[in-house]
């Protein structure tokens, strides 16, 4: 049951998503290739901790990460737990952007690890608000995170989401993750509710996404990384996007640096003036820049990015196209054996033209870990 019965039901005239076959073979065919090329002494992530965590391609802008959604149900429980049998975590986070949109988000996580799996329990609310009024939200989901065989991880979590006393509404996800030789593969489907606007939370807007990854290393620092998503709205509207994004790591002085750049085309079924980003064709192109250090007691990690986005809207309509830069950083502080303070800010200018032109956002964070 959806939060609203004023959702927009599925037009029959609408046309179906456009074909990306050409783009998918061209992104199978790299990654086939590298993976030919260079099989050979192509180090293996899984298990041995070689491989640091990559969040050097995630594309932070909204309208080609989907916009944010809540809660996060996708977060792989195992990255909660690194020390004792259980964990509780308390994450805060305020974001702003340009069309007066106000995000409050608060998330209570209890972790329990029984050594085979790892159960979390998701307490989240949401309050937004902008010129129009006030939505509050919550939400609970159950996580759970376990090696169902030797080089598979499996992620899951089901849980509502609804206004304060009114009924849920299903929300969950399922992510499986393993390696074939040098090659990291992921295969998730996630459904959760679009708060990209105020108008897509009353109207209770959920969207349930497909998303194949995959990611390797290639030689002297090169890897590259290659995904593709579908994604089907509450609304009867559809979108299927692609991203490939080579890459160079290298460590100077203690930190690991990552250079590198991020194409990424994406087509909707139809455009619509729903509430939430929806070009009938958009794709941009970035250059980034990224680091991380832990010094054990205090690590930080940034990225920062620049580039343009060009969309259109009708199949008549000319193409926008605008700059976009942004950037992202998180500064952590390991108290003692049990204890860990986090803050995280990101921002950035996304050159798009809808919800707003110029449309652009600042969200700050903080997260407490106590682990027993």
């Amino acid at each position: 049951m959806l939060l609203d019965p004023r959702v927009v039901e599925a037009k029959s005239s609408a046309r179906p998503v456009p074909r990306l076959g050409r783009y998918l073979v061209a992104v199978a065919a790299i990654v086939a290739i590298a993976g030919t090329s260079y099989a050979e002494g192509s180090p293996s992530c899984a298990g041995d901790g070689a491989c640091p965590p990559d969040q050097s391609t995630d594309w932070r802008p909204a309208y080609l990460a989907q916009f944010p959604s809540f809660p996060d149900s996708s977060a792989s429980a195992s990255e909660a737990v690194t020390a004792g049998s259980g964990s509780s975590d308390s994450t805060f986070e305020f974001s702003r952007d340009s069309t007066g949109l106000t995000l409050h988000k608060g998330d209570i996580a209890t972790t329990a690890d029984t050594g085979r799996y790892q159960l979390t329990w998701h307490d989240a609310g949401l309050t937004a608000s902008d010129g129009s009024g006030l939505v509050r939200l919550q939400s609970q989901t159950l996580q759970a995170a376990f090696d169902p065989m030797e080089g598979i991880h499996l992620d899951t979590s089901f849980g509502g989401i609804a206004p304060y006393l009114y009924q849920q509404s299903p929300i969950g996800a399922v992510k499986a993750s393993g390696n074939i030789g040098a090659t990291e593969l992921a295969i998730a489907v996630n459904r959760q509710l679009q708060t990209d606007s105020l108008e897509t939370i009353r109207n209770g807007l959920f969207s349930t996404e497909t998303a194949v990854t995959a990611k390797r290393k290639l030689f002297g620092g090169f890897k590259i990384k290659a995904e593709f998503h579908h994604r089907d709205f509450s609304d009867g509207n559809s979108s299927n996007s692609i991203q490939f994004a080579p890459e160079y790591d290298h460590q100077i002085f203690g930190m690991d640096f990552g250079l590198g750049s991020r194409f990424r085309y994406m087509e909707f079924a139809r455009h619509t003036l729903a509430g939430y980003y929806n070009p009938l064709v958009s794709y941009g192109q970035q250059v980034f820049m990224n680091a991380n250090y832990d010094g054990g007691r205090f690590y930080f990690n940034f990225d920062v990015a620049g580039g343009r986005g060009t969309s259109r809207n009708s199949a008549t309509s000319a193409a926008a196209s605008d700059f976009s830069g942004e950037g992202a950083a998180a500064f952590g502080w390991k108290i003692g054996r049990r204890f860990l303070a986090e803050l995280t800010a990101s921002g950035g200018d996304y050159g798009l033209n809808y919800p707003a032109k110029g449309w652009a956002q600042m969200s700050t964070g903080f997260k407490l870990n106590y682990w027993f």
